[in-house]
């Protein structure tokens, strides 16, 4: 993937740790290798197929038992290679553990997300490829913008509908996001969403698998080769409006 041209820096991303039984770092500084872990744990490996160690910012793990009466959030502990993630204090059975794993500014602004259900303790370390940013890999790619105001997630992947933007200081009076996909330079489709004051609820979250849903079931039968996200947002009450713009190959 290759971007053309994004408004603003992405700042560093700041997330809970959470339970002793994950090894956290400090966002003000960089990772700390950890010792070598027990075997009974996970690890996220940043091969050279992967987007690489040094452009991974930070690894979000959040854990949910079977009958969904326990969560546990941390961050992966980043080592010579990979993130480890402890898994030995936590009770026996199966829990659904979702990983997300940050670019660093200046690499992109970029989230893999990927779910895997685990049967613990597990028998011996499991090993996790890291993201590729390729499309078909086993993690979903999407663009994400966070800046003081604001912060935007769209899937690169165009048969994926969802989105969400998040207003941290407001009031946002106007949001448009725009998804398109070329064959070349020739438009094969392209949908948008738009929005004034009253679309964000009283969460501050819009989060919607709607708008794109016609475009993502048409993106399935289309041969397209590049991919465009825009989006324009604009603050009523400083008249500040923000735009990106992200352009990417299919790969």
């Amino acid at each position: 993937m290759k971007r053309m041209k994004q408004y603003g820096a992405l700042p560093a991303i700041t997330l809970l740790l959470a339970g002793a039984w994950l090894a956290g770092c400090n966002k003000d500084k960089e990772d700390e290798p950890v010792p070598e872990p027990v075997p009974k744990s996970a690890h996220i490996a940043f091969g050279t197929s992967s987007i690489g160690l040094a452009k991974a910012d930070s690894v979000l793990v959040t854990l949910v038992n079977a009958d969904k009466t326990k969560t546990i959030t941390g961050k992966g502990a980043k080592k010579t290679t990979d993130y480890l993630v402890a898994l030995d204090t936590l009770p026996a059975g199966n829990w659904q553990m979702d990983v997300t794993v940050y670019s660093k500014p200046g690499n992109g602004g970029f989230k893999y997300t990927l779910s895997k259900t685990l049967t613990l303790p597990l028998a011996e370390k499991l090993t996790i490829e890291g993201p590729t940013s390729l499309l078909a890999d086993q993690w979903k790619s999407l663009l994400y913008i966070k800046e003081a105001g604001f912060s935007i997630t769209v899937p690169l992947d165009p048969t994926d509908p969802a989105f969400e933007v998040r207003s941290f200081q407001g009031p946002w009076g106007y949001v448009n996001v725009e998804r398109h996909l070329f064959k070349g330079t020739t438009s094969l489709d392209a949908e948008v969403f738009q929005c004034g004051a009253e679309c964000f609820p009283a969460s501050n979250i819009i989060s919607n698998n709607t708008t794109f849903a016609d475009f993502s079931n048409r993106a399935k039968t289309k041969d397209w080769n590049k991919g465009e996200i825009y989006i324009f947002l604009i603050n009523t009450a400083t008249n500040d409006d923000k735009t990106i713009y992200w352009q990417y190959d299919r790969k």
